[in-house]
């Protein structure tokens, strides 16, 4: 009876320490609609003054990530690449150099990314704003780093784009 209690306990326990390292590998907005599964050392925060539905940073590589969605209903027409185009002509980056829009494929979908660098509140930073759709949602991924690491966080910015899920 020992044995089977202790194998029981020793199972649970398994199993808790698996389900807790699993929630750990995903972040989800507060109401529960958007969820984004995370490269490792990412972590879910709180960033100031931040409207998006997840913020998402790595403190290691100075990496940092924002999840936004907005509803196509509520921009009948739009298209992606005016949405994007939207979204950027409002940026507030000073000293901001832009790149041309580019189309790159996010879950075998098309999406638009610019890639930019400027400053915000004389934090320099180099920058993607990938923007893609859902059949109901626009969604932008911003992602950046200070310069000297964006090289770096690449990959991970990347896996980030490919992994927003939205219920």
């Amino acid at each position: 009876m020992r044995k089977v209690a202790g194998s029981i306990f020793i199972f649970a326990l398994a199993g808790l320490l698996v389900s807790s390292s699993l929630a750990d590998t995903s972040a989800r907005s507060k109401d529960g609609k958007v969820e984004v599964s995370l490269p490792e050392g990412w972590t879910q925060t709180s960033l100031p003054d931040s409207h998006a539905n997840i913020d998402l940073h790595h403190p290691d590589s100075r990496g940092v990530a924002t999840v936004r969605t907005e509803l196509k209903s509520d921009l009948p027409d739009q298209d992606l690449k005016h949405y994007a185009a939207g979204k950027i002509k409002h940026l507030t980056l000073t000293n901001r150099k832009m790149g041309a829009p580019q189309e790159v494929t996010i879950n075998r979908m098309p999406a638009v990314r610019y890639e930019a660098t400027g400053e915000v509140k004389d934090y320099k930073g180099k920058y993607w704003f990938t923007f893609f759709e859902t059949d109901t949602q626009f969604i932008e991924v911003t992602t950046w780093s200070v310069p000297s690491k964006f090289d770096d966080n690449k990959k991970d910015f990347d896996y980030l784009c490919g992994h927003v899920t939205v219920h």
